[in-house]
């Protein structure tokens, strides 16, 4: 049992255990005769600093059953909450998922973002750096919020000397 915010989430251990080390950590038996925290309502994990929304996002991809559902249809910040709390409690196979769902958005400089926060290898954002670069229109002042003064000067440096 987990409770989020107000909300208590009863979900099977052992699917928040087979992807998650953390929670195989959080949710050992102790050696005494007192029931774990995890096990019952009245002793959840209490999960702070995280939102429900975050939470029911990271679950709908936890049950999902990719040979009997249809591909879930996330759009963009829903994967990143499920990024932020794979990343965050070490689901490397939930996170694989959705940094591999993030890269087909077209959002360069928010992708770039996503990944510089989330630390996922330079070698992910080399392509949206290229996009950014050679896309026909110029950075926009969302774009260099995502990016930082010093990323955003440096793709529109590039950009000037193609030119």
């Amino acid at each position: 049992v987990a409770q989020v915010e107000t909300v208590l989430y009863r979900v099977p251990p052992s699917d928040l255990t087979k992807v998650s080390p953390v929670f195989r950590d959080m949710l050992e038996t102790p050696s005494g005769s007192e029931a774990s925290e995890g096990r019952s309502d009245n002793r959840p994990i209490f999960l702070e600093s995280i939102t429900r929304i975050d939470w029911e996002r990271l679950l709908k991809v936890i049950f999902h059953k990719s040979y009997l559902d249809p591909p879930l249809q996330f759009n963009l910040d829903e994967w990143i909450s499920v990024l932020k709390l794979s990343t965050l409690w070490k689901m490397d196979v939930v996170r694989a998922t959705a940094i591999k769902s993030i890269e087909e958005f077209d959002d360069p400089a928010r992708r770039i973002h996503v990944a510089r926060e989330y630390g996922i290898l330079p070698s992910y954002y080399l392509p949206a750096l290229t996009q950014l670069v050679m896309r026909p229109n110029p950075l926009s002042v969302q774009d260099l919020g995502y990016l930082g003064p010093e990323c955003g000067l440096n793709i529109a440096s590039i950009r000037e000397r193609m030119n």
